[in-house]
């Protein structure tokens, strides 16, 4: 047996040395090494050998070279990334059990929850004594959405630092009076994507915002074009490549529609969804890994661009509101009354 102890710190790639001849390795790379050393190199370092996800244990399927690791990581459909932004404002008394929000038409985004006692609030909540010694809270409510990690920078982006923070000041305008119970609201900003106008809308399926371009909206409000087709009618490789250009967003609401186009849109699951594990407890009262969950995300298209609405706001509203009730005297009447002590 040879003595391999020039190998170890041999770095020449024409070394000449009789013990251990020098090689090139055999998967392509064009790295020349000692033989001895071809192993670990093969095992390590060789950007030509497939090697499996990193993930491979908490769901990703994906094999690739070893030089495509890298970016393959920022899509990787386990390299999940739970938002826990805060959302609006809400007040909440202890005796009451139900948290209500009443933020906009967009408050169902926020999911209510039940709070037991003061020992399941977390620190972000503010305890306010009122005049009559009761607490009251005041929290956020947390996004808690899943998404990849090439997705969560734009839903940070979009949801919580245009959307939610505008939904009463810039982009959402309510009648002046919300407060004696108007429901009404205008929008007078709208997202510009590819150079078309498009709309935010509200999954209350999903309970998450997504991106929808003005002429579907205008369709789906029954402005119907005269022989239009159904998309089923469609040959299925046709399909399927329309469906690989929809964000996840609509991969996820365009799953709900049949049985037919689920089964379409479960093919981009590896490459467009995510996976996170399934949990249940054994006999032992531990928790064990049960599966895998393959879904899609809330995550719809990056908006880089926003327009103020040309449509006309709260000018002619405003008169015809059946809450703005005008008080007309018609007989005089005193501002001040006089008082009538001594």
């Amino acid at each position: 047996m040879h003595s391999h102890s020039h190998c170890d710190n041999c770095f020449k790639i024409n070394c000449a040395h009789a013990s251990c001849e020098v090689i090139q390795c055999r998967s392509g790379c064009e790295h020349r090494m000692h033989e001895c050393k071809l192993q670990d190199h093969l095992d390590v370092l060789c950007p030509r050998v497939r090697v499996p996800c990193i993930n491979s244990e908490f769901g990703c399927n994906f094999v690739m070279f070893r030089k495509d690791l890298r970016a393959h990581l920022e899509r990787c459909a386990a390299s999940v990334v739970t938002c826990r932004n805060l959302g609006c404002f809400m007040k909440k008394n202890l005796s009451v059990q139900k948290v209500e929000m009443r933020v906009s038409k967009f408050g169902d985004y926020f999911k209510q929850q039940t709070i037991k006692d003061d020992s399941s609030l977390s620190a972000s909540f503010q305890l306010n004594c009122g005049d009559n010694g009761s607490k009251q809270i005041e929290t956020r409510q947390v996004c808690d959405s899943d998404f990849r990690r090439d997705e969560y920078c734009s839903h940070y982006r979009n949801v919580h630092c245009d959307i939610i923070n505008s939904l009463n000041g810039w982009m959402e305008k309510h009648c002046p009076n919300k407060q004696y119970g108007c429901s009404f609201s205008s929008r007078q900003m709208e997202p510009i994507f590819n150079n078309s106008k498009t709309r935010i809308v509200f999954s209350n399926v999903n309970k998450a915002f997504g991106l929808i371009g003005v002429d579907v909206h205008n369709t789906f409000n029954g402005d119907h074009m005269d022989n239009e087709i159904s998309l089923t009618d469609l040959p299925v490789e046709l399909i399927s490549y329309i469906l690989s250009y929809l964000d996840s967003f609509s991969l996820n609401n365009i799953s709900l529609t049949n049985k037919f186009l689920r089964s379409l849109c479960s093919s981009l699951l590896e490459r467009r969804g995510l996976v996170s594990l399934m949990w249940k407890k054994n006999d032992t009262m531990n928790w064990t890994v049960s599966g895998h969950r393959w879904k899609f995300s809330h995550h719809f298209s990056l908006v880089e661009k926003w327009q103020f609405d040309n449509r006309e706001f709260l000018n002619h509203f405003s008169n015809d509101c059946k809450h703005f009730d005008k008080l007309i005297h018609k007989e005089p009447f005193r501002l001040i009354v006089a008082s009538t002590k001594n």
